[in-house]
Order: structure tokens, then C-alpha cells, then sequence
């Protein structure tokens, strides 16, 4: 998908989330390195997980965990692995080692790190990757903003704070401490049940800055839920712009039309689309698609 639209010479604007982070992150965990001293539990304990079934993973993870419960780096890994990472890794497996089932996981991890870091095409998307985007009063972010990113759009601009991103994620050991780490995680971690999701301190330092209204994904039971949080318009929808064939809930598809009056969203789902209703003006045209007039333009 994202090459048919750099083929359309479309402006893409890519957002690292969660489970970009997380991928990254991990592929740059020190516990990765053969010289640590947990690096053979990790690699005896990956293996012997890929010929498990889910269940035996989970109890797996449950006796190690027992076995080292303040190693949280090494549980994080095995957690990330069995959710995750095992897919991914038989992903690589079959499209770059022919299917080899011999192929050590340490192998396929090193496979997956060349791959997002050195194939040209991937790490050009490595290397575009940001935390946050704005368009004139619109805030895009994966997950959330907090005092912290507030604070910092402040002071900053958002293009130094999406440069110093890129620098992190490109220097040793960085990205694997940022995504662990309060309050910086919560751009691309903080879920809309939280209370209150906007704070009073933080809506005050965005609209300062002419900030009404932030987009953000995230939380996969949202298509689309937008709320007023303390004068902060939150749309929260969580899609893509790719069709796939099966059910998954990450896989709806829909769009985010942003014109200079109004911005319009759009979902391809059977669920009604819900909203604060004392958000003025706010119109839902059906049960997929909503218009909201700017407050800026």
C-alpha cells in the first residue's frame, strides 16, 4: 500500500506507533547482544518456545517469569515473542530462508534488524518515521499526548521534535529505553480510557499553541469515538488504508478527510459510530461516516 501511494506521488506523513517501536526497540534491546549475560537464557528460551503451542508458551512464559521475575527485560522479549514476534519471525523465515526450519531465532532476529535498518526500501520507512504531525489547529499521534509532548511542542517545533526522534532510534540502545520509559511512551501507548485522557494543564499549553483538535489510533474499539477533553476535540479511530482479507480488527479500512471547513471521517465497519453529543454542530451523515466542523481554518 504505501508504495502504491509513493508511486501516486502522495505526501505520506508515517506515524510510529506501538508496534513499530516495540519491534525496534527489542531488535536493539542490549539483552540481544551475545556478550550479556542473559543473552543464552533468551535465545535457549526462544527456541525452545517455537515448537510450542500458544498454551505451552503461555505456561512457558509463566514458569520463566516465576524463575526470573526481575528480569523484565528478558520477560518483555518472550511476552513480545509469543504475541507477536513469533509471526513475524516465521514471516521472515518463509520469504527469506526458504522456509528453513533449522534457522536459528537469533538468526531470523538479525535477518529482521538488516532488513528494517539496511534493505533500502524498509529503511527508508525506518528512517521517515515520526511521532507527531500537524496540520494548521490538527494534531495527528498515534496514541496520545500528555504534559510532557505538550511541553515539548512548545518549546520546540515539531519538526525538531520528530529529528530528535529519528536520532534516538538511530543510536544504540536509545529506541529500546524509549518506548519503557514515563512519560515519553505515552505518545505512542496512552489508551483513551484513561482518565482524563486530555489534561486540564495539557489542553491549556495546545491551545496556546492553536491546537483544537487531535487524530489518534491506538485503541482498536474505536470507529470513530470522539470526545471533548477539557476544550481538546479527540478523534480517536483506529484504521488503515490497506485492504485485507481477513477479520482482524486492525485491518478496517477507512480515511480522514480534512478540508478547510469540515473534516470528515470515514469507516468501512458494522458498528454504529459514537460521539460526545454536546460537541457542537457534530453531524453523523450515517452510521459510518461523521463531519466535524473546524474550529480554524
Amino acid at each position: 500500500t504505501i508504495k502504491q501511494l509513493q508511486a501516486s506521488s502522495i505526501n505520506l506523513h508515517l506515524l510510529a506507533g506501538n508496534h513499530e517501536l516495540t519491534v525496534l526497540g527489542f531488535l536493539d534491546a542490549p539483552i540481544l547482544e551475545e556478550t550479556h549475560p542473559y543473552n543464552k537464557l533468551l535465545q535457549n528460551s526462544l527456541e525452545e518456545l517455537s515448537s510450542l503451542t500458544f498454551e505451552q508458551q503461555i505456561k512457558y512464559f509463566e514458569e520463566l517469569r516465576n524463575k526470573h521475575p526481575d528480569n523484565h527485560k528478558l520477560l518483555e522479549i518472550i511476552h513480545w515473542y509469543i504475541h507477536y514476534g513469533s509471526t513475524l519471525l516465521e514471516e521472515i523465515r518463509h520469504k527469506y530462508l526458504n522456509n528453513n526450519k533449522k534457522a536459528k531465532i537469533h538468526i531470523l532476529l538479525k535477518i529482521l534488524r538488516n532488513i528494517l535498518f539496511q534493505q533500502q526500501y524498509f529503511e527508508s520507512i525506518t528512517n521517515s518515521l515520526k511521532l507527531i504531525h500537524r496540520e494548521q489547529e490538527i494534531l495527528f499521534v498515534h496514541a496520545g499526548i500528555n504534559k510532557y509532548w505538550a511541553t515539548a511542542i512548545e518549546k520546540h517545533s515539531i519538526n525538531a521534535i520528530n529529528q530528535s526522534f529519528q536520532t534516538q532510534l538511530h543510536t544504540k540502545h536509545q529506541t529500546y529505553h524509549f518506548i519503557q520509559a514515563d512519560p515519553k511512551k505515552a505518545i505512542v501507548w496512552k489508551r483513551i480510557d484513561e482518565t482524563p485522557f486530555i489534561s486540564r494543564q495539557t489542553a491549556q499549553i495546545l491551545r496556546k499553541q492553536g491546537i483544537t483538535t487531535i487524530i489518534r489510533g491506538h485503541d482498536t474499539n474505536c470507529d470513530p469515538l470522539i470526545t471533548l477533553e477539557n476544550g481538546i476535540t479527540v478523534i480517536s479511530i483506529d484504521i488503515g488504508i490497506g485492504r485485507r482479507d481477513d477479520k482482524d480488527i486492525h485491518n478496517k479500512y477507512g480515511w480522514t478527510k480534512i478540508t478547510p471547513t469540515t473534516i470528515t471521517i470515514h469507516t468501512e465497519t458494522d458498528t454504529t459510530s459514537t460521539y460526545t453529543p454536546h460537541i457542537p454542530n457534530l453531524k453523523a451523515t450515517n452510521s459510518s461516516t461523521i463531519q466535524i466542523p473546524r474550529k480554524h481554518h
